[in-house]
């Protein structure tokens, strides 16, 4: 069972000067429970922002976020806060990034490890 599929995600920023970054191009991804994903790219590269997407501190301009079978996107900034709080992301920094990601419930927590 795919635990955090995305469908379709993008996200741009307009610069001061008045230019737009685009800074995650259309993406969908599938990450399965129990599964580990690399996620590789240059320094600046937006990867990070590619994950905060997962967990909608910041929302794409398009397309769709799901966690657990919940479509997040969707979701109303008050239904959005109280869904956050079976979502756990922590960041580690050190020669290689990774990040951990549970979502669930406590009893049945699903962890999904990206480096």
């Amino acid at each position: 069972m795919t635990l955090i599929p995305l469908d379709g995600v993008a996200r741009s920023y307009r610069l001061p000067e008045g230019h737009t970054v685009e800074a995650v191009r259309p993406t969908t991804l599938e990450m399965e429970r129990g599964t580990v994903y690399a996620l590789v790219g240059k320094s600046g590269a937006d990867l990070y922002t590619l994950l905060r997407l997962t967990k909608l501190p910041e929302r794409p301009d398009r397309g769709r976020v799901f966690v657990g079978g919940r479509e997040l996107t969707a979701l109303s900034k008050r239904e959005l806060r109280e869904a956050r709080q079976g979502i756990g992301m922590s960041f580690h920094d050190s020669e290689r990034d990774l990040v951990c990601i549970r979502a669930g419930d406590g009893a049945d927590d699903e962890i999904l490890l990206i480096q």
